[in-house]
């Protein structure tokens, strides 16, 4: 039986699909930059193609291809791409019906974008991200990554404290004199959230 033009475009989407993904794992075994380049037009192919299509799991494979297009911009180094790609995944995983496959996922693209802002000295919004991610876990009753998170809000909370003090007067402001730039606003001490995860584990 000859195949239906849906099926086709489907078919395309999962091939799409399954060799960009191929090619970012390739990419972690050699770092060659020419096979993230290769994946990318693949998974936005897939990502298009699921995005019209109106088969039951295509928004969810959508949802999935997202997060990788996403990821692969962080590989390549490319923080404004990368921070362009990952509201565009929690968009379509929060448009996806309540599950706690969902919940863990939008976690997982919180915790991802707090990496993200951290590596680029944007602690706030780092904060906000693993905070909401935290979040989510909690929710999904999740127990693999609750302490991953619990453990970057820890790191982040000692680096901003002690960015605080220097803003604050306490230490010699000529010392640090650029914090400012990079952070302006104190980070809530992670024991005050700690507190409240005890009862959890």
């Amino acid at each position: 039986h000859a195949l239906t033009e849906p099926s086709i475009g489907l078919t395309r989407a999962h091939c799409a699909y399954a060799l960009g993904t191929a090619l970012m794992r390739a990419w972690g075994e050699d770092q060659r930059q020419d096979l993230l380049e290769r994946a990318e037009p693949l998974l936005r192919e897939a990502f298009e193609a699921y995005s019209t299509e109106t088969s039951e799991t295509a928004p969810l494979d959508a949802a999935d291809v997202a997060i990788l297009i996403a990821q692969l911009r962080g590989m390549a180094r490319d923080f404004e791409g990368a921070l362009a790609a990952w509201p565009i995944a929690i968009e379509r995983y929060e448009a996806l019906p309540p599950s706690e496959n969902r919940t863990i996922n939008l976690g997982v693209a919180y915790g991802n974008m707090g990496s993200l802002y951290e590596e680029h000295g944007h602690l706030q919004a780092a904060f906000d991200s693993y905070s909401k991610a935290l979040r989510l876990f909690l929710e999904a009753g999740d127990r693999l990554w609750v302490p991953k998170v619990l453990k970057d809000l820890t790191r982040l909370a000692k680096v901003g404290w002690s960015f605080y003090t220097v803003l604050s007067g306490r230490l010699p402001a000529n010392r640090l004199d650029t914090l400012e730039a990079l952070f302006a606003t104190p980070v809530r001490p992670v024991e005050i959230l700690v507190a409240k995860i005890i009862p959890y584990f």
